[in-house]
């Protein structure tokens, strides 16, 4: 019975793995937002359009372009970005991310498929820090916590040191006092005092409370590059579900204050990239190096306690270990830990459904052939004794009375 309801689990998981893939968006702020339309490209265009506006192109080969003009979808010649700092805010597990920001539209919209290529855009994502430091050596590369780096020509140890006195001591209750004074500018105008009064998931406070004291002060020298990657939403999807007041109301109240930190601000160049639900966490993969790179932000501990059988003690660890579940499924926590939860892919060209299987997702699910095969073989086996058997009981079994009486032999008299 165990058994039967953690297949039911792993089977209803997968089922939502290989329903349709919600499209990721992405907005750009200032004078390259100028599209009225949002414009739809594939992976690799929108990786290169991507690479290009980060410069780390030199990793991609632009020749490979499906669309030509995808190269400059949402970006202005007029633009001067010599002066400004550049932004890059990932915001994961949003229900509908072309409708993240209420009256703002996306300049790209990277097509997801349910198949193999669809992990690319966001394996370029958690790659881009590394990438854009190998490009610069004179970059030093900075975590403030799990959800904010900094690249920068010059290591300000002022900055982390104001970082690690407001967020890092615990005699100072830095973030209820800021969380306190976020709830208080939204209350009235566009929440109510009881739908803030919801919000206590404490991986989002802390992620809001972060993002507004570091954009809203002056903290950064001219030049920094700075990735944020926002997963709190994700995790209060898992806990209450994508139509709960919480989940909506943390969505809400999250593009608000992106928008608000971020439209009319000269200081910073800003491109928002939001992944859909069913799209994979980014884990940011950062090349260590001690004696360039200062850190303030806690390390987890986390290990891999069972990865022989796929086993992962967090998500990160899972997506790390097994490249994206190979492209074919999604890191889930079942039971204690989190596995790789295999889900179907399609060929668009040829229309053949493939299932997947292994640790990692990595192996060709078989088994409904091999199942096929085996009991066929088994029922024909057992035809084919049947018959042979039959055969031979009707050999040996004796004649009715009056056949054996015709075939005794008669003696001749003379």
């Amino acid at each position: 019975m165990v058994s039967f309801i953690h297949f039911a689990t792993l089977a209803s998981v997968a089922a939502i793995c290989a329903t349709a893939l919600e499209n990721a968006a992405v907005y750009r702020f200032g004078e390259r937002n100028t599209q009225s339309q949002a414009v739809l490209l594939s992976q690799m265009d929108s990786i290169y359009n991507l690479a290009d506006e980060f410069d780390v192109s030199d990793f991609y080969e632009l020749g490979k372009l499906d669309n030509v003009e995808a190269l400059g979808v949402g970006k202005s010649k007029a633009c001067d970005r010599k002066d400004n700092n550049q932004l890059v805010i990932i915001v994961n597990g949003v229900d509908e991310p072309q409708a993240f920001f209420e009256h703002i539209k996306p300049v790209i919209l990277v097509e997801s498929k349910d198949d193999r290529s669809s992990y690319k855009f966001r394996s370029f994502l958690s790659r881009l820090p590394s990438q854009m430091k190998e490009l610069n050596p004179n970059l030093n590369l900075s975590k403030l916590s799990s959800h904010i780096s900094i690249l920068g020509q010059n290591t300000n140890r002022a900055l982390f040191e104001t970082w690690s006195k407001v967020f890092h001591d615990k005699e100072h209750d830095s973030i209820s006092l800021f969380w306190g004074e976020i709830s208080s500018n939204y209350e009235g105008s566009h929440f109510s005092k009881r739908s803030l009064e919801i919000i206590s998931d404490e991986e989002f406070i802390n992620e809001l409370t972060q993002l507004e004291f570091l954009l809203k002060n002056e903290l950064v020298t001219s030049n920094d590059k700075i990735i944020v990657n926002l997963q709190s939403l994700t995790t209060i999807y898992e806990k209450t579900g994508e139509h709960s007041q919480a989940y909506q109301t943390c969505k809400k109240l999250l593009g608000k204050l992106i928008i608000s930190l971020v439209e009319n601000s000269a200081k910073y160049d800003s491109t928002v990239v939001v992944m859909p639900l069913q799209q994979q966490l980014i884990t940011m993969k950062i090349n260590d190096d001690s004696k360039q790179e200062l850190s303030v932000a806690k390390r987890d501990s986390y290990s891999v306690f069972a990865s022989a059988n796929g086993c992962f003690s967090s998500q990160e660890d899972c997506l790390d270990s097994t490249s994206t579940c190979s492209g074919h499924g999604l890191c889930s926590k079942v039971g204690k830990c989190w596995k790789c939860v295999c889900s179907a892919t399609q060929d668009s060209s040829t229309g053949r459904t493939t299932k997947w299987t292994g640790a990692s997702c990595q192996k060709k699910d078989v088994s409904a052939e091999t199942n096929l095969f085996l009991w066929t073989t088994v029922v024909l086996l057992f035809v084919f004794a049947a018959g042979v058997k039959l055969l031979i009981s009707c050999g040996n079994e004796e004649l009715p009375g009056v056949l054996i009486a015709a075939t005794v032999p008669t003696k001749k008299t003379m």
